[in-house]
């Protein structure tokens, strides 16, 4: 049963969406997307002058973390989820990465409470101590947000994943506001808001799929099926999960080094500013890629290339950026200045610095699908080990050499084109079997 007929049967609607393949379906991916990056978007001026940049950096810092942590809290089982033709298999999967986020977050929580003090005193930053609970909460709603996002894209629920996109933009930007006028701004806030949005998508989609695949949940989960699921997909753990892990920690790390080697103030300049930039590309890879990903898993399995659909898609993506990513090249920071206040207008320069680099990482969605279903997990890690390195060796040693946090983002943007075009082009050798890579 697809999203469509599911939200027939259950919701009082009164509207007929005729199917039309992978457009209809990135239509209906983009369409709430859209609306809740523009949601995220228009509240962002409130925000920005309502909480200071140390309150942004502060939030960033500890999601930097999170967002390192929770990408091997499934042990990576979650991207194998689309590949099974048996339901069966695909609800195992999903079983797996539920019990294994919960049993992580279980850990990291006593680890903080036992050395949570040790921690922030290791990483000389003492105020770090009473933020750490925010880490296991995040990753548990993290690993479970990922998990069902990806079991909805397996069957084709497009329309319920747009719409908890939607709910998960619009609380956390109720949330900041409210708690900003009614309470006192400070990053707590900024924390909370960003935990409830994820929260309630995680509910509305567990209610989708307990009415949809209630009876196959009891008849098909067991812990004979999550060990032979476990096996067959074993290659995610051992070559994805690491590799997911340094392609995670590559893109944060600029804001754990930024906050060692800089002030709170400059973390928060950059964490606005890359989430800013973000937003276009946000929304096309949360709307292209579980769609991209479900189509070109199935034309792997018919045997078909993948070049045409990808060199397409990729074309089509590079039209789509060129115009935003270039303004923000020439005029981030005035733009900056006028929508977010003067305040902002450093966070407005290392925009036009950044914007070349997430203009690349815009189109490679697609080649990330290829690789995936490929199932070239052991150059993803090697490709993403290299990676890692060259993007601490370029924040690091621009910081010796030139001091100042432009040069420093400078560096980091220059190596991030670098590595991106690198991956298009072979994630493109991947998609014809003929071509040796």
């Amino acid at each position: 049963m697809t999203g469509v007929e599911i939200l027939k049967k259950y919701f009082p609607i009164n509207f007929i969406i005729k199917p039309q393949g992978m457009i209809k379906d990135v239509s209906i991916m983009f369409a709430g997307n859209l609306g809740a990056q523009l949601i995220t978007f228009l509240a962002s001026p409130f925000i920005t002058r309502l909480y200071t940049p140390s309150d942004f950096g502060i939030s960033s810092y500890i999601f930097s973390l999170v967002g390192i942590i929770s990408i091997v809290a499934c042990l990576r089982y979650e991207s194998a989820i689309v590949l099974p033709k048996e339901d069966w298999k695909v609800l195992n999967l999903f079983m797996i990465c539920v019990v294994s986020v919960i049993s992580i977050s279980i850990l990291l929580f006593f680890v903080i409470f036992f050395k949570g003090a040790s921690l922030s005193n290791f990483l000389e930053k003492p105020w770090l101590e009473h933020w750490l609970y925010f880490i296991p909460i995040g990753v548990l709603i993290q690993g479970i947000s990922q998990s069902l996002t990806f079991l909805h894209t397996k069957f084709k629920n497009f329309i319920f994943l747009s719409i908890s996109r939607a709910i998960i933009a619009t609380i956390p930007a109720i949330i900041k506001i409210l708690a900003g006028f009614l309470v006192g701004s400070t990053a707590f806030w900024l924390l909370t808001g960003n935990f409830i949005g994820p929260v309630s998508g995680i509910i509305f989609l567990l209610v989708i799929l307990f009415k949809n695949k209630k009876f196959l949940l009891k008849k098909n989960i067991s812990f004979k099926n999550m060990l032979n699921v476990a096996r067959e997909y074993s290659k995610f753990p051992i070559y994805s999960m690491p590799t997911g892990f340094l392609n995670t920690a590559s893109q944060n790390i600029p804001i754990l080094l930024l906050a060692h080697f800089f002030s709170q103030d400059v973390v928060g300049y950059f964490s606005l500013a890359t989430s800013i930039i973000r937003r276009p590309i946000i929304v096309m890879s949360q709307s292209l890629s579980k769609v991209y990903l479900q189509k070109v898993a199935e034309l792997n399995s018919q045997g078909k290339s993948l070049r045409r659909i990808m060199t397409k898609t990729i074309l089509s993506l590079a039209a789509i950026g060129i115009i935003p990513f270039g303004l923000l090249t020439i005029s981030g920071q005035w733009i900056f200045s006028v929508v977010f206040g003067k305040n902002w207008a450093e966070a407005g320069l290392y925009a036009q610095i950044l914007s070349p680099w997430l203009f690349f990482l815009f189109i490679n969605s697609p080649a990330t699908q290829v690789i995936i279903v490929k199932q070239a997990l052991r150059f993803n890690f090697f490709y993403n080990l290299i990676a890692i390195f060259m993007r601490i060796g370029s924040l690091v040693l621009s910081y010796y050499i030139f001091p100042k946090p432009w040069a420093v983002i400078l560096a980091f943007s220059a190596c991030g084109i670098f590595v991106n075009i690198f991956y298009i082009m072979y994630a493109f050798c991947l998609t014809k079997k003929e071509i040796a890579c």
